[in-house]
């Protein structure tokens, strides 16, 4: 199991170098990827994208490689990477994880792995790249948490991933690149659906659009002619406007990362109709006791 986790933390170190990837990042960057057009994706979306990819896709291909010998090559580790170079090692001294004791493992590390997830340490860290400024953190934590909708996928994509790494390690040699580059592919196309489906923009205060403020600003500029009154009430309007809008894109954030959960479990969840990985040898089958 320390085997796994330390190829685990190369994967990702991997993606600087995984041009395979290049897209699916990038959307989370910008969106629509490479369009003149493209604007900033939400960071908590990002973020969102990136925890979901790592355990979706770098999970099972690290659970293949610990309980199987398939080739750095099949599991479309980048050449010269540190995964790869990891797994090489692997190769050279014959290990291979006993399957039975590693599930048991796996399986047992769920609660920690729940309550990292929910730590003060993590949460802040959400807040801190998705919300940096102070009033919008204010407003966020009296509304439901996102840390824990995505925390509830990760704990489902987590249990997937290690049934689907088992399928890549027990297939036939010349299935397992297909397994790996399938499963890349439906992960970018669940990104696809989500991101067209869903408001995922930032709105920074900063560059908050003219029509926002309008009523404030018209404030300003009448404040001599109008009655203070007057005046007080057209700057609240704009401000509470601002909020609404805040508010409404909480909501739509919270369904984006709920809806990318679903899409990416979806994707490492299905195969093709009629499709199901061979084999390559038998395996021995599990008494019921």
């Amino acid at each position: 199991m320390r085997l796994l986790v330390d190829l685990f933390k190369q994967e990702y170190f991997d993606w600087e170098v995984d041009g395979q990837l290049e897209r699916y990042l990038g959307g989370f960057e910008k969106w629509p990827w490479r369009h003149p057009k493209a604007r900033d994706v939400h960071p908590a979306i990002r973020l969102a994208g990136h925890v979901y990819l790592h355990v979706a896709y770098d999970l099972p291909r690290g659970i293949a490689a610990t309980l199987s010998d398939a080739k750095v090559d099949d599991l479309q580790f980048p050449p010269g990477g540190r995964a790869a170079g990891l797994v090489e090692t692997l190769r050279r001294s014959s290990s291979v994880t006993p399957r039975l004791p590693a599930r048991w493992l796996f399986l047992r590390v769920s609660p920690a792995f729940e309550n990292t997830l929910q730590s003060k340490e993590i949460r802040e860290l959400l807040e801190e790249i998705a919300w940096p400024t102070k009033l919008v953190k204010v407003l966020w934590r009296k509304q439901k948490d996102a840390l824990q909708v995505m925390a509830q996928w990760v704990l489902a994509l987590r249990g997937a991933a290690w049934i689907y790494g088992e399928l890549i390690a027990d297939a036939d040699e010349s299935q397992r690149r297909d397994l790996v580059n399938r499963l890349r592919e439906a992960i970018g196309n669940a990104q696809d659906v989500v991101l067209h489906r869903h408001c995922i923009f930032s709105m920074k205060i900063i560059s908050t659009p003219l029509l926002d403020l309008a009523p404030a600003i018209l404030a300003g500029l009448l404040a001599p002619a109008l009655p203070a009154a007057t005046g007080v009430g057209l700057v609240l309007l704009g401000v509470g406007f601002w909020l609404w809008r805040l508010q409404r894109q909480r909501r739509e954030i919270l369904a984006a990362i709920d809806d990318l959960g679903r899409e990416t479990f979806r994707a490492l969840a299905s195969f093709p109709p009629g499709e199901r990985p061979r084999p390559s040898e038998p395996q021995p089958q599990l008494e019921m006791t």
